[in-house]
């Protein structure tokens, strides 16, 4: 009786250890579909928004020097002229230029739809600033290729910066607002 009662203790601390396991996994996974965007392999708002408050909580973390929102211009254009695959191409493609163009200390996320948000850290003021040109010259010489069609594509850009606004909603706002005057002034620009 007793070695059944030590065999089935065993067996329970055993089945809880392997529970224990897949929950975590399963708690892993569910960060990573929270944190990560599917089609872009890009960051998602979340991530940003505990970033961005873990940094004001850590005196230690050096906060964004500038908050950029990223709009693909004529987006719908791609899509209804080349099909929603082409407009997945599109945002999978800019992903990789983000990537390739921005500095080491960038968090690049997919804000949704066709806007992205990227996080300059570690630069000051003039060298963020140049390193946006250099993406939105980058986007726009890039040739993109899809089902036998070449085509370019532009995007426009809306930087603010830390010291302009006191948490990161206000400061994603304040790029969102530099971003649609950059629309109505033709695109393909970039406005601070």
């Amino acid at each position: 009786c007793f070695g059944v009662i030590i065999y089935a203790a065993f067996i329970s601390n055993l089945s809880s250890v392997f529970m224990k396991r897949e929950l975590l996994e399963q708690n892993h996974n569910l960060q990573t579909l929270l944190h990560h965007d599917d089609l872009t392999q890009l960051y998602t708002r979340n991530y940003l928004f505990e970033k961005f408050s873990d940094a004001g909580k850590n005196p230690e973390a050096a906060p964004a020097v500038a908050i950029t929102m990223v709009d693909v211009d004529n987006f719908k254009h791609i899509n209804d002229t080349y099909g929603h695959p082409c407009g997945d191409y599109v945002l999978s493609t800019l992903s990789t230029i983000m990537q390739t163009v921005c500095p080491l200390h960038t968090d690049i996320a997919r804000w949704g739809g066709e806007e992205f948000v990227l996080l300059i850290h570690d630069l000051t003021k003039e060298e963020a600033v140049e390193q946006i040109q250099n993406l939105r010259k980058a986007i726009a010489s890039y040739h993109f290729h899809h089902a036998g069609n070449e085509f370019h594509v532009t995007a426009t850009f809306g930087i603010s910066f830390t010291e302009e606004a006191g948490d990161f909603s206000a400061l994603v706002k304040l790029a969102d607002e530099r971003m649609y005057y950059g629309k109505k002034s033709g695109k393909n620009i970039s406005c601070n």
